[in-house]
């Protein structure tokens, strides 16, 4: 006869006894954590950002595997937040060693802009990195949490990282007008400066040509006037540039029977930032008064 009590005893026993077991191995699950961030890449410029690779060493303390699946972080240059990613992983961590995985963020230009004084005193910024790394495991998915400082050389970039960011930030066309009066064509141009950064810059000079569109040469209009601008203000600085009749005349087949029926107003402004002077591009289209003329 068959002893059922006996049977259902041993099954009960080896089911707490693996219930056990993999209560302990739970209560014992280490989380991992990124130690250290071996390197950092500066890849370059792209659009609005500062492209950088960073090479971390993930500890693994438990005796198993784990597998990565995500990172998210946030990279703070000098207490800014300057970007805000998330990079999928596919990568094993072994067992109670360290795993180096690769992953890119893009630093914000805009941003970066703001700590340009501190850059002409210093090569190096001060760079956190707070990180939250996906891992998958046999408990399902588990999240753990980093928090590393390195040095960041920006030295070699910090004059393209303002001029980037000047080409984006500081001038707008705020309002235009054309007219004909005394023989001329007169374009009335309102131009609104902002500065959004934390320090004061000024205005040295904004020239201004007016061309067709196939390059023929209109007017010429250039203000050296010095304007200071204040840190987070703005200021509209008048443009009226006047093109006389018989120049019009002479580019009239390039005006008219262009279809686009367009000038071009180009030029630049010139910043000076801390005895550091850049030349920030212009460039806006007009279109011509087909009945004025």
């Amino acid at each position: 006869m068959v002893n059922y009590r006996k049977n259902n005893s041993s099954w009960i026993v080896l089911f707490f006894s693996i219930a056990c077991l993999c209560g302990a191995n739970a209560c014992t699950f280490q989380y991992p954590e990124i130690t250290t961030i071996q390197e950092v890449k500066i890849l370059g410029l792209k659009d609005k950002t500062l492209q950088i690779e960073l090479k971390a060493g993930i500890y693994n303390p438990n005796s198993y595997q784990l597998e990565l699946e995500k990172i998210f972080s946030k990279t703070f240059i000098n207490g800014l937040l300057v970007a805000d990613a998330e990079s999928k992983q596919d990568v094993t961590l072994n067992a109670s060693d360290t795993t180096y995985v690769i992953f890119q963020t893009d630093l914000s230009i805009e941003t970066l802009a703001q700590i340009y004084p501190y850059l002409l005193k210093d090569d190096f910024c001060e760079m956190k990195i707070q990180s939250r790394s996906l891992l998958k495991t046999a408990y399902g998915t588990q999240e753990s949490q980093s928090e590393n400082f390195k040095k960041i050389d920006l030295h070699q970039y910090r004059e393209q990282i303002m001029q980037r960011s000047l080409e984006m930030n500081a001038l707008q066309i705020k309002a235009f007008q054309t007219e004909i009066k005394d023989e001329a064509l007169n374009l009335k141009i309102v131009a609104l400066f902002k500065n959004p950064y934390p320090f004061a810059f000024e205005i040295q000079a904004i020239a201004v040509d007016i061309k067709t569109t196939h390059g023929t040469m209109l007017a010429h209009w250039k203000d050296n006037t010095s304007r200071q601008i204040q840190a987070q203000k703005e200021i509209n600085i008048p443009i009226n540039i006047s093109i006389e009749t018989k120049d019009l005349l002479i580019a009239l087949p390039e005006l008219y029977y262009d279809k686009d029926k367009k000038m071009i107003a180009k030029g630049f402004c010139q910043v000076n930032i801390a005895g550091h002077v850049f030349k920030v591009p212009v460039e806006y289209t007009i279109p011509m008064p087909q009945m004025q003329l």
